[in-house]
């Protein structure tokens, strides 16, 4: 490896998601010599893809944001790697299933109106009013006057019917929190981003996009260390001067920038001694995002019949026609608590599918269901209870999906924070509750000088949570850095 070959670099960057390497090519790319240090052997953090056996399964399957203009285009293309990605786009993106309604999200704006308005024709002035308000959205005028407000406010503005503000529920889970605790601005953006720009994919998997991002890295001359754990933030005189390899070796920069935990980042890697008490506190305090339990199932038939085009289904039984049942379940998940009623799940096909035998179609799915954070010895003993609810929720859409599945693994939030030492597993960064998405409560710029931080620890101002998200933190620190 080339890090061997130095000491010292301009920039030391702790993290290979999203984040950490969109801000590692900025820098790269205006010529600062960068080590990416990253303790996985593979890049990408949630933005990863898999494989067992025959099967082929993504952790993150869909990105938005790459219309020409918007931001995924832009970092994309900037950085050279947007002919590389060969990208696709599910039409329909998602499918919305509540009880007896269907309703799909599709890459034309006025096709997914009219679907809306189809299910729900009393209310078609005020979603014709809705699709109106989403097409004209701009993000700081949102932020300036959205900011205290829920989403469930902003539903209540629009519509009078439970059941229409139920169903602009279902993608919630994207944030994951229900609509009376997640902040307006967030899910306002969420929306924008599926409605008018959603659905992209890789073919060959999400972990295409971060490697495409790690060789771009590389081929600029800078440095990426996969496979070795940063144990230490080194700070003298309130300056971050390197850090502390778990094998003891020291490599020095003037500028540390942190694109994992904040937690960890700030009580551990760097520690309470060298931190201002107020900052210590407020990390302390705030509250992290939900996590998922996930089963990944690769099946000998493909059920082309209800899962169009690779689109992820949004599915419920009849009973969550009501909004507060969505709240419900998210308050639950942040109470600690499991539901094993068979409610709601998300069923994600995977964006590459194989043959097995002669000819024989098969698939991957991923089954999601939020879940609060629990010590590995509960995951122990209720993992196999958990995975057969999960099955039996997607087989009430997908009958006889048991008798198909050839090969079945789970992901706990065990799994996760292992996997990223996110906080309770996080798979949001800050729940994006209105009083936790200011942009100074977690800022990318530290009281320290030189120590950085940008990913979805951070607050922004517009909520935590998504690639789209994380890499516009890169892109927006590096600017920072270089300015």
């Amino acid at each position: 490896m080339h890090y061997q070959m130095k000491n010292r670099y301009d920039a030391i960057i702790i993290g290979a998601g999203v984040s950490g390497l969109v801000c590692a090519n900025f820098l790269a790319k205006a010529g600062k010599k960068v080590l990416l240090i990253e303790k996985e052997k593979k890049p990408g953090g949630y933005c990863v893809s898999f494989s067992r056996k025959s099967f082929s399964f993504d952790v993150c399957r869909h990105f938005g944001g790459f219309e020409p203009g918007r931001i995924m285009y832009i970092i994309c293309t900037q950085l050279g790697i947007y002919e590389r990605l060969n990208l696709r786009r599910s039409n329909p993106s998602d499918i919305i299933i509540i009880g007896d309604k269907k309703i799909r999200i599709f890459s034309d704006i006025e096709r997914t109106k009219q679907g809306f308005i189809e299910a729900f024709a009393h209310e078609s002035k005020n979603i014709d009013s809705f699709f109106d308000f989403l097409s004209d959205l701009n993000v700081f005028d949102i932020i300036s006057r959205y900011k205290r407000y829920t989403f469930k406010d902003i539903l209540d503005r629009f519509f009078e019917d439970d059941e229409v503000k139920n169903a602009f529920c279902s993608l919630l889970g994207n944030a994951g929190l229900g609509p009376s605790q997640l902040s307006a601005v967030k899910g306002l953006l969420l929306y924008n981003q599926f409605i008018l720009d959603g659905g992209y994919y890789v073919p060959g998997g999400a972990n295409v996009f971060a490697q495409s991002l790690l060789d771009a890295l590389r081929e600029r001359g800078s440095d990426a260390l996969l496979g070795s754990e940063v144990k230490r933030i080194t700070v003298d005189r309130n300056k971050a001067k390197g850090v502390v390899l778990e094998n003891n070796e020291c490599i020095t920069s003037d500028c540390v920038i942190s694109a994992c935990d904040a937690t960890k980042t700030l009580l551990e890697l760097v520690g309470r001694d060298n931190l201002n008490k107020d900052i210590a506190t407020r990390t302390g305090l705030m509250i992290p995002s939900m996590s998922v339990f996930v089963v990944f199932l690769g099946l000998k038939d493909f059920y082309s019949d209800v899962i169009e085009d690779k689109s992820t289904i949004w599915y419920s039984p009849e009973r969550f026609s009501k909004i507060n049942n969505f709240d419900a379940i998210y308050k639950n998940i942040y109470m600690g608590n499991i539901d094993l009623d068979e409610g709601h799940v998300v069923i994600a096909p995977s964006s590459s599918t194989g043959s097995e035998g002669a000819g024989r179609q098969i698939t991957t799915l991923a089954l999601y269901v939020g879940v609060p954070f629990k010590d590995e010895h509960y995951w122990r003993q209720n993992r196999e209870l958990i995975c057969e609810n999960i099955i039996k929720r997607a087989e009430r859409l997908l009958p006889g999906l048991s008798d198909s599945i050839s090969y079945k693994e789970t992901a706990t939030p065990d799994t996760f924070y292992q996997y990223t030492y996110n906080r309770a597993a996080a798979m949001y960064g800050w729940a994006s509750m209105p009083d936790q998405i200011s942009s100074d409560l977690i800022p990318a710029v530290t009281s320290i000088k030189g120590l950085f931080m940008c990913g979805h620890w951070i607050t922004t101002g517009f909520g935590q949570g998504g690639i789209m998200s994380a890499a516009y933190t890169g892109m927006q620190l590096a600017e920072y850095i270089l300015n």
